[in-house]
């Protein structure tokens, strides 16, 4: 089909623009430049010649790399086999998991009888009276783990997906076990590149690929696999997308087949839209292409992904079906081609022939605002009708990147690469409400269930990678209207992690939201706020430490921090008065608790930050024993506090006593105030980097910020404040 003739509907004729299309195409780190059709696929020689330089040279030669091999793998009925699995049901018994009054996921024998996602229970149990319904977990307040209860509601419970991200993290090992790069797509599917293992059998297979010819250099082209009486027996590694794309069998696979999406349906807004599935059509008759090295390659790729798949079930119970192509996208749309438990291959020629008769929308990042325009100003359906337009007319209409992004993709170009993420950089719990919540105490109930996700996943992530902490926690809530706020404030760290102490600052930001300040004793459980469609709690920036330096919860531990604020506040500082010390303690009470008795942890101000980085415990009780002779201490030349012994140490020198035990004590009470002095450091010039100021001055001495701002004793120090800022002192007690 050619394309229209006339103006586009996407901008003005006298003025392009790419104002009004909503996309920005995906970074580009290879594949060079392009101009005219060099890289087009209609060419059956396509990717052009291999050379030595392709099998010998550094790295995995990038994203345009001819031997480039890409997997996608995607579990069965992700949600379905995961709770099968769990219950021990027999693989033949039709089942789905519920959510509420809808199914999220539906196994394969359920979906014998017509059975859909997204369906009620009552209609399923219409089409099919002896299936299985498992209702998805879910956390209900006052518990620290979601569980699978009776009496879940919406109107008191949330929806979990740990227990299906914990069994993703399992999936994923044993994908790291047989290949170096693993992108995690989804809690259910994964990128593979498989290239470097693929080029390692390659050469360990045909050994004289390891060794240039006389007379040849790495630009020579390899000898083909024919001229080396290479063959390739396709049926032992998969299903072979032929060469005039796809036929029949592709009708088995429907939009209703496509697994289930990550996160809490519309809660979380991540739900996965189904796979292109192309009609049936006439195709002519292709003569079956040359084999390649491409091929080749594919193939060894496909013996490599069919012993992760065979791992997976072995190990864990759950079948994947797996796509291997040449780049992310075509692994993708291939790896639906055949369900569920099988993998397909897509050749570099077969390409073409794959990809015309289906709808360009279907491909990622060509649908909605994007593929509506682009629909519109050409008046194509397919692939194959949007490639007859020129790429200077879709630069034009586009913009250059997003033009000549279209115009490769659609041939099959995508030069993307599969990035792993190593660290988890922000996590998020949000629930909706239908019909929306207003009262305060509706809002604290709530507030408490996410931080209950959020402690469990900060937990789990910090045992699998520890040091990991979240700079900033954020509530997020929605109006019916679809008004969005957001607010945040540091989470400083603590030793002792807790759903209260997430909730502590989760009720912080609510009353923040709500404009609580001076008002605090006129919220009561029933007083009216919002209304809430939707709110959100969430961690942002999670780091760790840096190896090679010691934790930051071994610079405040609750021993450490006890222990040199202990030692700060047991001994006499220069310089402080006992009228000081007794404000001091004035404000520490009013922080502790409100004037009408309410915990601070339950109910703060809305402008007060002094919250703690770490509990402190009272000094212990000393005992009416005379003191011990000749106990040494020590100055900090710093902060100019005396150190001595805690009352513990003195008592493990009882009844004799020891010198040179009493000096190791001592000892180890100077490292740990110099730890602590150290973290305190790191900790203002990570302040310094977000905030623009920073504190001078030792520890319960007196300071001031570069911005000008002193301070005395135990007082607040600080520089400049933004909105949400806390004292930089306040981290320290």
């Amino acid at each position: 089909m050619a394309a229209q003739a006339g103006p586009s509907t996407l901008h003005s004729p006298s003025k392009p623009s790419t104002a009004r299309v909503p996309f920005s195409p995906p970074k580009r780190t290879t594949g060079g430049s392009l101009k005219g059709k060099e890289r087009a696929l209609e060419d059956s020689t396509y990717p052009g010649a291999i050379t030595y330089r392709h099998v010998l040279g550094n790295g995995n030669s990038g994203a345009a790399s001819p031997l480039r091999v890409i997997s996608h793998i995607d579990i069965d009925a992700a949600y379905a086999s995961f709770e099968m699995v769990r219950l021990g049901l027999d693989p033949t018994v039709p089942m789905a998991v519920q959510q509420w009054n809808g199914l999220i996921a539906v196994n394969y024998p359920a979906r014998a009888y017509g059975i859909t996602r997204h369906e009620p229970p009552s209609e399923a149990l219409k089409k099919c009276p002896h299936i299985v319904f498992i209702h998805v977990a879910t956390y209900r307040n006052g518990d620290s783990e979601p569980g699978y209860w009776d009496d879940a509601k919406p109107e008191t419970h949330k929806v979990s997906l740990d227990p299906y991200r914990r069994e993703s993290l399992k999936i994923l090992k044993i994908f790291n076990e047989h290949c170096p790069i693993v992108e995690k797509a989804s809690i259910d599917e994964s990128f593979l590149d498989l290239t470097l293992p693929v080029r390692a059998k390659l050469l360990a297979r045909y050994p004289y690929l390891a060794t240039l010819p006389e007379g040849a250099d790495l630009d020579t082209p390899l000898p083909t696999p024919k001229e080396m009486g290479v063959t390739v027996d396709w049926e032992k590694v998969g299903n072979l997308i032929p060469i005039n794309g796809q036929k029949k069998e592709v009708k088995e696979v429907s939009a209703e087949a496509e697994e289930e999406g990550e996160g809490e349906g519309k809660e979380e807004g991540t739900s996965k839209s189904a796979e292109p599935v192309a009609e049936e059509k006439e195709v002519e008759t292709l003569e079956e292409p040359h084999l390649t090295w491409s091929d080749v390659a594919l193939s060894i790729g496909a013996e490599i992904v069919a012993t992760c798949r065979n791992a997976v079930h072995e190990r864990l119970g759950y079948t994947c079906s797996a796509g291997i192509a040449p780049n992310k996208m075509l692994a993708k749309l291939c790896s639906a081609w055949k369900k569920p438990n099988a993998q397909t291959i897509l050749r570099h020629a077969c390409t073409p022939a794959f990809l015309s008769p289906m709808s360009f929308q279907k491909i990622r990042n060509l649908g909605g605002k994007l593929g509506t325009q682009v629909k519109e100003a050409y008046g194509a359906e397919t692939v194959g009708e949007l490639k007859e337009v020129e790429l200077s007319e879709l630069q034009s209409k586009l913009g250059d990147d997003s033009g000549t992004w279209v115009w490769e993709i659609i041939r099959g170009l995508d030069f993307s690469e599969v990035e792993p993420k190593t660290q988890v950089k922000s996590m998020l719990s949000s629930k909706n409400f239908r019909p929306s919540i207003s009262r305060y105490s509706e809002v604290c109930h709530w507030i408490n269930i996410l931080a209950t996700e959020l402690h469990l996943r900060l937990a789990e992530a910090r045992e699998q990678s520890p040091g990991l902490w979240p700079k900033t926690i954020t509530f997020t809530h929605r109006s019916p209207t679809y008004v969005i706020r957001s607010h945040q404030t540091p989470f400083p760290y603590t030793s002792n992690l807790s759903i209260a102490y997430i909730t502590k600052f989760g009720d912080k930001l609510l009353r923040i939201a709500i404009g609580a300040g001076e008002k605090l004793r006129e919220i009561k459980e029933d007083s009216k706020i919002g209304p809430y469609s939707n709110i959100q709690l969430s961690f942002s920036g999670l780091e760790r430490s840096e190896g090679g330096q010691r934790g930051i919860e071994g610079f405040f531990s609750a021993a450490a921090a006890g222990r040199a604020n202990e030692g700060a506040g047991r001994v006499k500082r220069e310089g402080t008065s006992e009228a000081q010390g007794d404000d001091v303690k004035g404000k520490r009470r009013k922080m502790d608790d409100n004037d009408d008795g309410t915990p601070a942890s339950a109910i703060n101000d809305a402008d007060d930050a002094e919250i703690t980085l770490a509990s402190t415990p009272p000094p212990p009780s000393r005992s009416p024993t005379p003191p011990l002779p000749d106990l040494p201490t020590y100055t900090c030349p710093t902060c100019r506090n005396t150190l001595t012994l805690p009352s513990s140490a003195i008592d493990s020198l009882r009844p004799s006593f020891d010198a040179s035990a009493a000096a190791l004590l001592l000892q180890r009470e100077k490292d740990e105030h110099a730890d602590w002095h150290f973290a305190r450091e790191m900790v203002e010039k990570d302040r310094k980097k977000s905030f623009g100021g920073t504190v001078k001055g030792g520890a319960g001495g007196k300071g001031k910020s570069e911005k000008g701002v002193k301070g005395k004793g135990g007082e607040k120090a600080e520089g400049k404040k933004g909105k949400g800022q806390q004292s930089l002192m306040s981290f320290f007690g």
